[in-house]
């Protein structure tokens, strides 16, 4: 399998850079890969909107703290199995009498086709072997519970009384004003979010990470998946917005001048529909394709912070895939 560098710059949440935005990597051209000769699946799941909505909705209970935690250089953490395929990789340019030798691959590459499911199985690993509960309905997120009386899985039929007040001498964790220590690990490929209400069973939680890869220490989230969140200190209630991903469509498409409207499907729309919808004379793939792809920019607005707009999504969305 051939290999290259890359060289790229990596900015922040807010597109600015800084010191830390230079990045080098040495890549594996996975686009040569064959399935079945170089590796067999590739599938790696990643949680939920739904979950994410979820944690972030309960991150509102008091004494409870969502926690990020960024894994460094993660596709690169995880090691080939007993039955992974044997291959070998060029070396990287650069290296002396590269063209006489290759370099057995041991561990998963940037690049390789396989290289998300191995980490996926990488921290699914981490998180059993510390004692994390996969759930049935999302097996991106694992949980752990500890309190004095019986070992709780947390749900929502429970989680009210996992979260009555208990006196600080019958605490299991002295920083733990809860019946029950809950933590709840949610993975999107390596950005993990810890839904708490005990710092001990975060720094646990740290402490085993960073045994198998190097993990950074959890901060209050600030930034996640191009969502900004802000948590009230007092009441505890959870805001999420989009507005640079908005600010960026805008630009993008050349409609930062257009007039707002009070509905996202303003009256007389579904005439306007109707008319896209009709047959044409000329076929414009250029323009079909654009239409594609700003209509595709939509869905992520509407699952994180915008649901009034699903119906609207809809409704453009067939029509893009008729015209």
């Amino acid at each position: 399998m051939k290999s290259r560098w890359t060289f790229r710059y990596k900015a922040n949440e807010l597109g600015n850079l800084n010191s830390f935005s230079h990045r080098s990597r040495f890549v594996a051209k996975g686009y040569s890969q064959v399935q079945g000769l170089h590796y067999f699946e590739n599938y790696a799941p990643v949680a939920s909107f739904i979950t994410l909505r979820l944690l972030f909705a309960l991150a509102s209970i008091p004494n409870f703290q969502l926690l990020q935690y960024d894994v460094s250089v993660a596709f690169i953490q995880s090691t080939l199995d007993s039955n992974h395929p044997l291959f070998y990789c060029e070396c990287a340019k650069g290296y002396e009498d590269r063209r006489k030798y290759v370099c057995r691959v041991h561990r998963h590459l940037y690049g390789m086709k396989d290289n998300p499911r191995g980490w996926s199985q990488l921290f699914a690993s981490v998180c059993t072997d510390l004692g994390l509960t996969r759930l049935k309905s999302d097996e991106c997120v694992v949980s752990n519970s500890k309190t004095r009386i019986r070992k709780v899985q947390p749900n929502l039929a429970n989680i009210i009384e996992a979260t009555a007040h208990v006196p600080e001498n019958d605490r299991i964790y002295s920083d733990c004003s809860h019946a029950t220590a809950i933590l709840i690990i949610a993975s999107y490929v390596d950005d993990n979010l810890a839904f708490t209400n005990c710092a001990a069973l975060a720094a646990e939680f740290e402490v085993h990470c960073n045994v198998k890869f190097s993990m950074n220490a959890g901060r209050p989230v600030n930034w996640y998946l191009s969502v900004k969140y802000d948590r009230d200190p007092i009441t505890g209630a959870v805001s999420a917005q989009q507005h640079l991903y908005i600010d960026k469509l805008l630009k993008k498409w050349g409609i930062e001048q257009y007039n707002l409207l009070p509905t996202p499907f303003p009256q007389k729309a579904d005439e306007n529909v109707k008319e896209l919808a009709e047959p044409v004379s000329i076929y414009d793939d250029k323009l079909v394709k654009e239409y594609q792809a700003l209509v595709g920019s939509f869905p992520y607005l509407q699952v994180h912070t915008f649901p009034e707009i699903s119906w609207a999504v809809l409704v453009v969305g067939t029509v893009s895939r008729t015209t």
